[in-house]
């Protein structure tokens, strides 16, 4: 890292610091909630580390795969809540401990993580349990059933015989990266459809067709900027117009260029692409 200067933003450091490794160290996986959340925890809480090990090996998990979990959700912070309400040791949906709450004869503390150990515990036995697995089972915790049911057709159906083999050869499948694919891999596929980035003037008239009556429009809306500065999919376009819309309905006006900046600068941050001035122009300043 000598000698390259990252952006001031910490989503956009995120993503300068993964462009810069992945050419050494191959494709890399960042999760913008995640941070050095882990380290002010360490002194407070690595005390606790043997008996949390001993809760999960006592509900047959592997004592190294329920840390490893906990330490990526929460940092090891029982009170840790993310942006969709999920709170806790392994972030659990709140109303998912407020049932739990419910039929526990007793209260139970959901910000403690003595408390919350068992629970995390026993929901991975019984997943990994109705996978053979922890690996989907781990999956499941993060993605939901539907997501990991799919993979794992999709790999069966690519030949593999076991679990394992079953999620990551369906997980390969998944994949949006042509470079994830190996040779062995195409082999089983009988075809594959390419299809490329739109051009500009596709790239426009899918955002004359996303924003489009009777949605109100703006007069400052600048179609030829968007589609000439915004290399984006089809798919993308149509969330950033479905995000402008909606900030145009919660604002009650028309859909202006300052709506669109923003949904396209949301989308960018999904995408993990940095918000760089030289494609937003001088409509940088509407970025947050």
């Amino acid at each position: 890292m000598a000698g390259h200067a990252l952006p001031t933003r910490l989503a956009d450091r995120r993503s300068e610091l993964v462009r810069l490794l992945e050419p050494t160290t191959g494709p890399l996986v960042h999760n913008p909630t995640r941070g050095n959340f882990l380290l002010p925890n360490v002194p407070r809480y690595g005390g606790f580390l043997s008996e949390w090990a001993a809760i999960y090996e006592r509900f047959g998990v592997p004592a190294d795969i329920g840390l490893a979990q906990v330490i990526l959700e929460s940092g090891l912070n029982g009170k840790r809540r993310s942006e969709a309400n999920a709170v806790g040791f392994c972030q659990w949906l709140q109303r998912n401990w407020k049932r739990l709450n419910y039929f526990s004869p007793t209260p139970i503390e959901g910000l403690n993580q003595t408390t919350q150990a068992p629970y995390c515990a026993a929901y991975l036995s019984v997943l990994a349990t109705k996978y053979g697995s922890f690996i989907p089972a781990l999956s499941e915790h993060n993605a939901g059933g539907t997501n990991v049911g799919r993979t794992l057709i999709s790999g069966e159906q690519l030949g593999a015989d076991d679990v394992r083999a079953r999620y990551f050869l369906g997980s390969k499948l998944a994949s949006n990266l042509r470079a994830n694919i190996d040779e062995a891999f195409t082999r089983r596929l009988d075809a594959i459809i390419d299809f490329p980035a739109p051009t500009p003037e596709l790239r426009r008239a899918l955002w004359v067709h996303c924003l489009a009556p009777p949605l109100p429009l703006a007069d400052d809306l600048d179609l030829d900027f968007l589609a000439d500065s915004f290399e984006m999919a089809g798919g993308n376009i149509r969330s950033a117009s479905t995000t402008a819309a909606y900030l145009a309905a919660a604002a009650g006006t028309s859909v202006s260029m300052s709506q669109v900046i923003a949904a396209v600068e949301q989308e960018y941050r999904k995408l993990g692409r940095l918000v760089l001035e030289r494609e937003f122009g001088h409509y940088y300043p509407l970025t947050q």
